[in-house]
């Protein structure tokens, strides 16, 4: 598995937990999406850790990750379905 978010301090800690729950590797990086050669180096440091990418999930775009403590539920119903969830097989 290999998390990404924006910066590395959101994601670390979540990828160092999911490690040590699966046993498995885990390859967090920090990675705009906007910008178009990180995006190719985080799949190509994928890629050489793992042999090849099986599934691809991406979520970007959507409410801060303060929204849901600083929001009541029937203000952001339609902020929350602005994201962009993709499931890629």
């Amino acid at each position: 598995m290999s998390p990404c978010a924006r910066m590395a301090s959101t994601i670390e800690d979540g990828a160092a937990r999911m490690e040590k729950s699966t046993g498995h590797e885990v390859l967090p990086r920090a990675l705009d999406v906007t910008d178009s050669a990180a995006v190719a180096a985080f799949v190509e440091a994928v890629e050489a850790c793992f042999g090849h990418i099986e599934i691809c999930v991406t979520k970007s775009g959507g409410p801060s990750s303060n929204f849901s403590r600083s929001t009541h539920p029937e203000d952001g119903r339609s902020t929350v379905g602005g994201g962009v969830v993709r499931g890629l097989l």
